[in-house]
């Protein structure tokens, strides 16, 4: 198992711009794309399951994929760098081949491109990737306790103002929710983004290019009857369209491991 603290990439670069307005411009840019947490403890460790990549799914049109996976579009675009949502409806859903049962770790990641938050991020409440045990996507499926785990955009702003993204989730037991995570002082539409979520057998945590934005959170009682493994991108699968999706980010790639 690997221990995971909080790091910070740009901490050994930070230092050495000390001196020169050179040097000044190159520390205030790399500030600018600096991922702030938000963590309430960033000392606490977490035991990171040992895991290998299961399944690679490359997202890019216009034909729909690997005969393994099993995707739906509601809208947007199949374009040759990924899907692309036109609309806050739009809607891609994909199913794993095989899902996560109530015990098993595992972790999924999302690459992306073309997302700012600032400019994207127009309504309240946002979603732009979500896990679930329901194929509905439903929150409140199954009774209310399938398992799931949604990343949102929207309002949720740090304390100087810099946006955010909220972290919801359910293992099976009582829903939560916690935001700002991942705060950054400025989104690079022409970046690539990696999200990923990792869990284990009780605990959930999620990753924004490497660092450790949220958790570990309590991610147990997960039913074996809605075993994790329909992803939404853009909105969830929800049909009563609460909740947009952010019109313009492109969807690359998902990677699965256990």
């Amino acid at each position: 198992m690997v221990y995971c603290s909080q790091p910070n990439r740009l901490e050994g670069a930070a230092l050495r711009l000390t001196t020169g307005l050179l040097f000044m411009g190159a520390a205030a840019l790399a500030q600018e794309h600096e991922i702030r947490p938000g963590l309430k403890d960033a000392s606490v460790l977490w035991a990171r399951p040992a895991l290998k990549l299961a399944e690679e799914i490359t997202i890019s049109g216009p034909a729909p994929g690997k005969l393994e996976t099993r995707r739906i579009a509601k809208g947007g675009r199949f374009t040759l760098q990924g899907w692309q949502a036109t609309d806050k409806l739009d809607r891609l859903t994909i199913e794993l081949r095989k899902g996560f049962g109530p015990a098993e770790p595992g972790a999924i990641e999302i690459q992306m491109t073309g997302v700012d938050f600032d400019a994207q991020a127009i309504g309240p409440k946002m979603h732009f990737f979500t896990f679930h045990g329901a194929a509905s996507g439903d929150d409140f499926a199954e009774q209310g306790k399938a398992p799931f785990f949604t990343l949102r955009a929207g309002q949720y702003k740090d304390k100087a103002g810099q946006r955010g993204i909220k972290v919801l989730w359910r293992g099976g037991g009582t829903r939560d929710e916690k935001a700002p995570f991942g705060v950054r002082a400025k989104w690079d539409p022409s970046a690539t983004l990696h999200y990923r979520a990792e869990w284990t057998a009780t605990e959930l945590c999620v990753f924004l290019d490497g660092v450790r934005i949220f958790g570990p959170a309590e991610f147990h009682q997960r039913p074996a009857a809605a075993p994790l493994k329909h992803a939404f991108l853009s909105t969830d699968g929800i049909e009563r369209e609460k909740w947009w999706g952010m019109t313009g980010p492109v969807y690359q790639r998902i990677r699965v491991f256990r």
